[in-house]
């Protein structure tokens, strides 16, 4: 058997659904010593990620958020041998004429739109290209692959004639870049951004909306207000700028006590978790 699989979403830094991608062919191959995979990448990124010699790559030269993986991507698969195509990512090719699997991360774009971006007619554009896409993905798709149960009630209320069809496969943990390691080590790491034996709370997220950077930041000097030796370390991916979060981050009593870090490496970012007294995921 021959899986195709959508992977123009791995990058050189990995987003989260490049991670996602790329430990699903990890552990597909792992399960099945007979089945192959044919990979879409494009032609600036992802490409070499896998090296095997049961991966096959067919270059796609389009993004992957765009009106071509709709309408063109199924016209150049039809000329790709292959038995299942698996879409990590909500948007799915029309017409491929071969069965098809969709992983639905959450469905913000339809319940919970206003969460998502800040500029009025990049909300209105996205809202419109997702409404569309996710609700064609989830009718073409002959298996829903939902990331949580929260997902799965979310899609079931939404489109409760899809239930048949969704299945839970959570994302699991990455080992390769999550792992517990010793207190002492992780202190060393973090040494030359942070004086030794500082209690820290963390969060990491990109800056979208939904996120809720700015309640977390609100809620950390609203809770430990009275407790100054606390930090908050914010390992935030810059996508989108969010003014009222902003002007907080620039009051004086707010910059020595929250950490804005837009980029750390993996074995930072470990060094990180293992420290932290807090992870905080406030997420929508």
């Amino acid at each position: 058997m021959r899986i195709a699989l959508d992977a123009r979403k791995l990058r050189s830094t990995y987003s989260g659904i490049g991670i996602y991608t790329v430990n699903v062919v990890r552990a597909l191959l792992e399960e099945d010593k007979d089945l192959e995979i044919l990979l879409i990448c494009n032609a600036t990124g992802g490409r070499g990620r896998l090296s095997d010699p049961r991966v096959v790559e067919a270059v796609f030269p389009f993004p992957p958020i765009s009106p071509y993986t709709r309408y063109a991507l199924g016209a150049f698969l039809r000329r790709q041998r292959f038995d299942v195509f698996h879409a990590p990512f909500d948007v799915v090719p029309r017409g491929l004429h071969r069965p098809l699997v969709v992983t639905i991360h959450d469905l913000n774009w339809l319940v919970n739109p206003r969460y998502n971006a800040l500029h009025p007619l990049v909300d209105w554009a996205a809202r419109a290209y997702y409404r569309a896409n996710l609700t064609a993905a989830m009718q073409e798709a002959q298996r829903i692959l939902a990331v949580s149960q929260a997902t799965r009630q979310a899609i079931c209320d939404y489109a409760p004639w899809h239930d048949a069809k969704v299945r839970v496969t959570y994302n699991g943990l990455d080992a390769s870049r999550i792992y517990p390691m010793d207190k002492a080590l992780a202190a060393r790491q973090l040494a030359p951004y942070l004086p030794p034996g500082t209690p820290f709370v963390l969060t990491v997220g990109q800056s979208a909306p939904y996120k809720n950077h700015l309640h977390a930041v609100q809620g950390f000097l609203e809770a430990f207000r009275d407790h100054p030796a606390y930090r908050l370390i914010l390992v935030r991916r810059a996508v989108q700028r969010e003014k009222a979060l902003r002007t907080l981050l620039r009051q004086p009593h707010v910059q020595g006590r929250v950490l804005v870090w837009p980029y750390v490496t993996d074995a930072l970012l470990n060094a990180l978790y293992n420290a932290a007294r807090i992870v905080l995921y406030p997420s929508y």
